[in-house]
């Protein structure tokens, strides 16, 4: 019989630790991640969040009941500056991104950016295909038959819901 069955009956506890694992135990981790405070994100967000903050409230933030168009913008302006003010006073440690991540932010950010002068030309379901083509092929790893489905459908989902059933106004094409 185990020295755990004999003390099931005398009231103690019913499992005893085994003391070998309770030696090698060495404590809690260190939570200090390796790598400089990141300074420098935490400010540009917080400068991005100021550029978009001044023109939503131009706009006119409304109210909750007869919302303005500046409103969405506003929340938005404000989540992300209070967010990037918490991640600053957090001051959060990071890995500088290798060339791989760098290649990745740059096949994310490229095709978003072009999306905005796209969508005049080409409407949003003709600008959001390429874009997301782009994302799922070479930067999600995406098969070529799963990134055109990916990319088509996605559009199209998301025009019919917002501008057919929300009255959302966008072109298709």
């Amino acid at each position: 019989m185990s020295a755990d069955h004999e003390h099931q009956g005398t009231g103690s506890t019913a499992a005893i630790p085994d003391l070998e694992y309770l030696d090698d135990y060495e404590g809690h981790p260190q939570r200090d991640e390796p790598g400089p405070v990141d300074w420098y994100s935490p400010i540009l967000l917080v400068i991005v969040g100021l550029i978009f903050l001044i023109p939503s409230i131009q706009l006119g933030i409304g109210t909750l009941a007869a919302p303005g168009p500046g409103l969405w913008p506003f929340i938005n302006s404000v989540a992300v500056i209070v967010l990037a003010l918490l991640v600053l006073l957090a001051r959060h440690r990071f890995h500088p991104p290798a060339r791989a991540g760098l290649l990745r932010v740059v096949g994310m950010v490229v095709p978003l950016l072009l999306f905005v002068p796209l969508y005049d030309w080409a409407g949003f379901i003709g600008a959001g295909a390429p874009a997301l083509l782009v994302i799922t092929r070479w930067v999600g790893g995406m098969r070529w038959l799963s990134a055109i489905a990916v990319s088509a459908l996605t559009p199209v989902i998301v025009y019919v819901l917002f501008a057919m059933l929300l009255g959302v106004n966008l072109r298709a094409f």
